[in-house]
């Protein structure tokens, strides 16, 4: 909302755009280091999920060929 005494003037809206550009780069920095270390979890998972079903897979082959 437009207080009485703000006059929207170019320069004024070069400094808000400036400062979201600002707050736009923080952001983005922190959603790249989020998701690089979300990426690394899932890397992990998929390593644990992939051990497991082998070994799953290992257990009902002796099973079988008893």
């Amino acid at each position: 909302m437009i207080a009485g005494n703000d006059r929207r003037t170019v320069a004024s809206a070069h400094i808000r755009v400036d400062d979201l550009l600002g707050e736009l780069r923080e952001h983005i920095g922190r959603c790249s280091s989020e998701s690089r270390a979300q990426n690394a979890r899932l890397a992990r998972l998929e390593k644990i999920l992939i051990g497991t079903a082998g070994a799953t897979i290992a257990l009902l082959l002796m099973l079988v060929l008893r």
